[in-house]
């Protein structure tokens, strides 16, 4: 079997099979260790990743296909709720409509497009690379339980918690907790996503619709991270008459922007949430993780015909794209979990605060729109040295 290649990915998440898929259209030899998958605890290929599936539909202006196949159900019910009380509710309109995924079978279609393309999955785990020196070229020497391979660039896409990042010489992101349990759906239960502050100290919690499902989750957000986390997400659960036991909550790091990183190392890059791009506000990264990953690829694309710097552009066009915009989330977060119930009261006396947050979240609206349109009011009155 040949073992050489333009690009080696480390992890087969959205971010990795994003890049997979770019790298491949454009002609290029590129193989993914799927076994350095990003959410994976176990680093097992077969292993769902662990995310409660909530995706913008902005997501479909980043990708050349149909997503349809993957979407579980579309919601457009919103309601926001300080704790069990004041819910404001609204219905989006169909263009802001919200897609529930289920990421396995989401991943599988990022996965069978690239494969289809011409990528390479195997299901393995990097066990180290290195740079050395073939016949007077720089390449990437990776060592698998399939044997080594090499490969004139790197891509690193291995999750939050990232193995692969020491080996390019860059630091990992500042991880935080967060917990998910997925539940049963009563027959009755109407198909409506939640967002719920003031349950989570210096954060909040969600609830998202599935086809005979539901999927909870919470995370703080600022400051300390909060220990009884999955207690409180089964309380929550057992308020709204579902059957919930602290054993099957789940844990799972999120790496949350926390201010522009370089990206870019000696014949690697780095995307989805190895990159730390997960938005301070909503925790929300499938969609940061495509296009990092698709920006990646086009960036290694551009390596090997030549063209110089384009490693180091792919991290400035990172921070164009996300961390300016990150940058105003980052304000409001701090805004909005620092002091939640005046947030909160706020936010719903006026109503197009939360719409404008619901485009938002529907990718419509970048955060630096939003505090155009008037949440810098908000913030003004919340943050005094503004």
């Amino acid at each position: 079997m040949d073992r050489e290649f333009d690009c080696v990915i480390f992890g087969a998440g959205v971010a990795g099979t994003s890049a997979a898929y770019r790298l491949a259209s454009l002609g290029r030899r590129v193989v993914v260790l799927a076994g350095d998958r990003a959410g994976s605890p176990t680093g097992s290929p077969t292993q769902p990743p662990i995310c409660t599936g909530g995706v913008s539909p902005a997501v479909a202006k980043l990708l050349d296909f149909d997503l349809t196949p993957a979407i579980d159900c579309v919601v457009r019910d919103v309601r926001y709720a300080w704790k069990d009380d004041a819910p404001v509710s609204m219905q989006l309109d169909a263009a802001q409509a919200m897609w529930m995924v289920r990421r396995d079978r989401f991943d599988a279609l990022l996965r069978d497009k690239a494969i289809a393309a011409g990528a390479t999955f195997e299901p393995v785990t990097a066990k180290g690379a290195r740079l050395v020196e073939v016949e007077g070229d720089r390449r990437w020497c990776v060592k698998t339980p399939a044997g080594e391979l090499t490969a004139a660039f790197a891509i690193v896409a291995d999750g939050a918690r990232s193995t692969a990042l020491r080996w390019v010489g860059l630091p990992r992101p500042t991880v935080r907790s967060a917990v998910s349990l997925e539940l049963a759906a009563p027959p009755d239960e109407v198909p409506r996503v939640d967002f719920v502050l003031g349950e989570i100290d210096r954060g909040f919690l969600w609830c998202f619709p599935k086809q005979g499902a539901v999927s909870l989750g919470a995370a703080t957000f600022i400051g300390e991270g909060d220990p009884e986390l999955a207690d409180r997400l089964v309380a929550y659960a057992a308020r709204r008459g579902w059957q919930a036991e602290k054993a099957n909550v789940r844990q799972r790091p999120i790496a949350l922007w926390s201010g522009d990183r370089v990206l870019n190392a000696e014949r690697a890059l780095v995307a989805g949430d190895a990159a730390g791009l997960s938005d301070p506000v909503t925790a929300e990264g499938i969609r940061s993780a495509i296009d990092s990953g698709l920006q990646a690829g086009a960036a290694i694309g551009a390596a090997l015909d030549g063209q110089t710097g384009a490693l180091r552009g792919y991290t400035r066009q990172i921070q164009q794209t996300w961390g300016t915009d990150y940058a105003w989330a980052s304000r409001l977060a701090q805004a909005l979990y620092r002091f939640p119930g005046a947030a909160y009261k706020l936010a719903t006396q006026k109503r197009k605060a939360s719409q404008l947050m619901s485009k938002v979240l529907c990718g419509e609206l970048r955060y630096s729109e939003v505090v155009e349109l008037g949440i810098a009011k908000l913030m003004k009155k919340l943050l005094p040295w503004e």
